[in-house]
């Protein structure tokens, strides 16, 4: 399997929310206020090593010993700001409500020494100091594959649901427009159409520049099991490096 990882990208395509974050500091005018949060920050470094508990996520580096990255296309536009990209570590918090009287004694914070009962205890407690987090998704500005050498596919998978049709016209003209990916495939009929590539279908801003007025999927889906291995080995014999996998927790 890690030939054909590192041959083909499989990129999942979540459902995007867009989160307005402001500056700390904004909330903490007073230097009194501003230096008991940086022993806030301090105290849990010390405690348990990072602020919060975030899941890891694999990179192309993980799977490649190709470390050459490209220049987004976007940050190569006119008037779009370093802000629009996501860094490498911004991570956004999982629950956004919180105890505004919550002190330090009562905040989960962990340290190797601790016990399992201790250990079980913040995980199910999921605040303070150790609170969950989960990594942002959004555009970087760096990339993994030269888009002026994609060719990317695109699946819908398990039961419909609306808006499976506006998120494949969406995602073949970004591709096109934004950053020059001429090449998009539609898989027919799930994970079972990677195993017959006679059957994908070429798609272009022509023929989806109405699919947002049709329900259902015009590519469309199937449930049940699948062979991962046949389909990466579909995907890099058939030159695919960019694949986006439209679903639920099914996918």
């Amino acid at each position: 399997m890690y030939k054909v990882h590192q041959e083909c990208f499989l990129m999942i395509l979540p459902t995007v929310a867009l989160l307005c974050l402001t500056s700390c500091d904004a909330f903490l005018p007073s230097p009194r206020l501003t230096a008991h949060r940086h022993r806030l920050i301090s105290l849990a470094k010390s405690k348990s090593g990072e602020l919060w508990k975030v899941e890891r996520v694999d990179h192309i580096s993980d799977w490649t010993d190709n470390s050459k990255v490209y220049p987004n296309p976007l940050s190569l536009k006119e008037h779009v700001p370093s802000s629009w990209f996501v860094g490498l570590n911004d991570a956004v918090a999982a629950k956004v409500q919180i105890d505004a009287l919550e002190t330090v004694d009562d905040s989960c914070t962990l340290s190797d020494d601790d016990s399992k009962d201790d250990w079980e205890e913040c995980e199910a407690a999921d605040r303070g100091l150790s609170a969950e987090a989960f990594i942002l998704a959004g555009p970087r500005a760096e990339l993994a594959f030269d888009p002026k050498e994609c060719k990317s596919a695109i699946v819908t998978c398990g039961g419909l649901c609306p808006g499976l049709n506006s998120v494949i016209r969406e995602v073949v003209m970004c591709l096109r427009r934004q950053y020059g990916v001429t090449q998009t495939y539609g898989i027919p009929t799930g994970y079972r159409g990677f195993l017959h590539p006679e059957t994908w279908r070429l798609l272009d801003e022509e023929n989806v520049k109405n699919l947002h007025t049709k329900g259902g999927s015009v590519l469309g889906s199937s449930r049940g099991g699948h062979d991962t291995t046949a389909i990466v080995d579909s995907l890099v014999e058939q030159g695919v490096n960019l694949l986006f996998v439209v679903g639920g927790d099914g996918t």
